[in-house]
């Protein structure tokens, strides 16, 4: 349902969440520190019974659209709250992932006309949230020099031009990367001039470890990766390996480190 919405909002931030009330909480504290004018909040809810609704309710002053019912997984619940979307740029801050303090104003003081930027996507920095407590800034990476290895920033981290992504949606063919695939579909589809702008702006906190480190996903990453790597970006195979090789070597500083089961 979509109560009074703010009118052609600058941003739209879609929640997808699913039985996680406490990670809501953090996600929709952050929301509301932000200048309520220049965003609206899209939730979608995968049919929670622990409580989720209950802070959606609480909540409401801040929601411009909530939907509560089963999804086909994370990817299809994005895709819902993208087509309710009308904002200006989307990005995607999934329960229990956080906008720093100003981050809309900052980005709204930061590139001079906004509204009117020809650019398919916005790559902000983040800060992650080690299990240890320790928190790791990430900067923007170069995508010309990376994308065929990596995403140049976190997800939580773009910003969409929504009309583009739109057009390119995720995809189920990917079942832990649709998020690294979409971001190469609209990067090899776009002008390079136009495809993304970097800017030297913390954003977003989001947690990182736990199931997200297990064997079963890296391993459904690496197949995920191989694929965007041979039909999206047509990278060469001798490149492809050494993405292997790189993300390999990841798992097992990450099994040193207890982040691996």
């Amino acid at each position: 349902m979509r109560p009074e919405a703010i009118i052609d909002p600058l941003f739209s931030i879609v929640t997808v969440v699913l039985n996680n009330k406490e990670g809501l909480i953090r996600t929709a504290q952050s929301i509301e520190r932000q200048n309520s004018s220049l965003y609206e909040w899209v939730v979608i809810d995968g049919g929670s019974t622990d409580g989720t609704l209950e802070v959606l309710e609480a909540y409401s002053k801040i929601t411009s659209v909530k939907v509560s019912e089963p999804d086909k997984g994370i990817y299809d619940a994005m895709n819902k709250g993208l087509n309710l979307c009308t904002g200006s740029f989307v990005v995607f801050l999934n329960a229990d992932d956080q906008l720093v303090s100003d981050a809309l104003q900052s980005i709204f003081e930061m590139v001079p006309d906004i509204s009117d930027l020809d650019v398919a996507m916005l790559f902000c920095e983040v800060n992650l949230l080690l299990p240890d407590g320790k928190v790791r800034h990430r900067s923007v990476l170069d995508p010309e020099r990376h994308l065929w290895h990596r995403m140049p920033t976190s997800h939580q981290a773009i910003f969409f031009e929504r009309q583009t992504h739109l057009r390119f949606q995720y995809s189920a063919r990917f079942p832990v990367s649709a998020d690294y695939a979409t971001v190469a579909e609209i990067y090899a589809a776009s002008v390079k001039e136009r495809a993304a702008l970097s800017l030297p702006i913390v954003v977003s906190e989001t947690p990182i470890g736990g199931n997200s480190f297990s064997s079963s996903n890296w391993r459904k990453l690496l197949t995920d990766h191989w694929r965007i790597q041979t039909e999206i970006l047509q990278v060469g195979l001798s490149w492809r390996l050494l993405s292997i090789a790189r993300k390999l070597a990841i798992t097992g500083y990450l099994r040193a480190l207890s982040y691996v089961r």
